[in-house]
């Protein structure tokens, strides 16, 4: 059996393709991680945001408290 030199082109031109596809494929996730870290670094900041509101809350609460004792 004999390969012609047209099928190896042909061959070529697929893994060609192919090669082309799991670049694009390696750049997609590369945007993935980056959107992923992207996300983890929202999400502590949200943290860190909704412990300082509770913070607040807290502390004017303790004045509101504070308040009603002396005015009761």
């Amino acid at each position: 059996m004999t390969i012609s030199p047209g099928d190896i082109l042909e061959k070529l031109n697929e893994l060609m393709v192919i090669v082309d596809t799991v670049g694009k494929n390696i750049d997609e996730i590369k945007g993935i991680k980056t959107d992923i870290k992207s996300i983890r670094t929202n999400q502590n900041e949200m943290q860190i945001n909704i412990l300082k509101l509770m913070e607040g809350q807290r502390h004017i609460l303790e004045r509101l408290e504070y308040k009603e004792e002396l005015f009761p």
